[in-house]
């Protein structure tokens, strides 16, 4: 294996990059091969003028103690900061009752930004859609979008999506295509608003029962966030999203900007601007605790939050664990 000592890992979102920095640790030459021009995947901000949306993941926890030591390290370094608004739940009826739970983090100044710090040192290469990949007797090969390809990879670990994972290694890998394609992932549309004037809620962030929408977040009130104008983000549940997964991204942010003011009894106001972005698998419908899946043979590799928990935390776990799959076997 010496002279294919080179592991490419597809995806630059932080399971992708919790493995590639443990391979590199452990002294494996390592690529990152990034279809979107930055890192984080869903852990993602959207920045539209002075307005500032975490428009996927909205904040992550630390109970593993491998993750609680990395947080440490993106909080001395000002990467991450606790979120302290008021999180509550509500219920049909109009109850509201508060959400105690473990120290809520987020990036600043977006959760990209703990994505960034891991991939600081790192060979990765945005904007680099793999097309496919194929095996080449002991080696693997990726061909890209545009036509162009690389070779002579020891191993490949990829960090997407199930459906997206099942695809690229449909040929090459067909037990682990089998496992990807067997998982159910949903959707989920998330919608971008920013108001002149504070809506008057009561919360900073709301899990919501028995509606269209499953999730309000000022996002506006998180830490480094710009506040000239109160920006929030609105997340639909599965099922509504699942629904109207074709319908017109405008549509949508207006029927669920509608559904936002009828939660709280709120005055409309006009929004000074109105997005939505449909992620298309957001979530694993069951989540999976496999960690990761590895194939010793093909030394392939699939990486993800919807192997571990469907978490921030998990994300970076399952990174690990691929890792030290190919570290065990002796690539290092």
């Amino acid at each position: 294996m010496s002279d294919l000592a080179k592991i490419a890992v597809i995806g630059a979102g932080l399971s992708g990059l919790a493995c590639a920095r443990e391979l590199a640790a452990a002294g494996v030459a390592v690529e990152v091969f990034e279809k979107a021009r930055g890192a984080g995947g869903r852990a993602a901000t959207r920045r539209s003028g002075s307005y500032h949306f975490d428009h996927g993941a909205q904040y992550f926890t630390a109970r593993d103690a491998r993750f609680r030591a990395e947080v440490q390290k993106w909080s001395s370094e000002g990467v991450v900061q606790p979120w302290s608004g008021r999180i509550v739940e509500l219920g049909e009826g109009g109850s509201m009752v508060e959400k105690g739970e473990p120290t809520r983090y987020v990036g600043v100044p977006g959760m990209s930004a703990p994505a960034r710090a891991l991939a600081a040192g790192l060979d990765v290469r945005f904007r680099a859609q793999v097309k496919k990949i194929e095996r080449r007797g002991a080696s693997w090969r990726l061909v890209f979008e545009d036509g162009d390809r690389h070779d002579g990879f020891a191993g490949v670990v990829i960090s997407a999506p199930a459906p997206q994972s099942a695809d690229l290694l449909r040929d090459s890998a067909p037990l682990l295509a089998a496992t990807c394609a067997a998982v159910e992932m949903q959707p989920c549309w998330s919608v971008m608003a920013a108001f002149e004037r504070p809506v008057g809620s009561e919360f900073d962030g709301a899990f919501i029962n028995g509606r269209d929408l499953a999730w309000a977040a000022r996002n506006s009130g998180k830490p480094g966030r710009p506040t000239e104008a109160e920006c929030w983000v609105l997340q639909a549940g599965p099922d509504w999203s699942q629904r109207n997964l074709e319908r017109d991204r405008t549509e949508v942010a207006c029927e669920l900007l509608t559904s936002f003011f009828q939660i709280g009894d709120w005055p409309n106001q006009e929004p000074l601007h109105l997005d939505a972005h449909r992620w298309r698998f957001a979530r694993s419908a069951r989540p999976d605790g496999a960690g990761c899946l590895f194939d010793p043979d093909a030394r392939g590799a699939v990486c993800g939050d919807w192997l571990n928990g469907d978490r921030v935390e998990g994300a970076f776990a399952s990174g690990l664990l691929a890792a030290k799959g190919f570290i065990a076997g002796g690539v290092a």
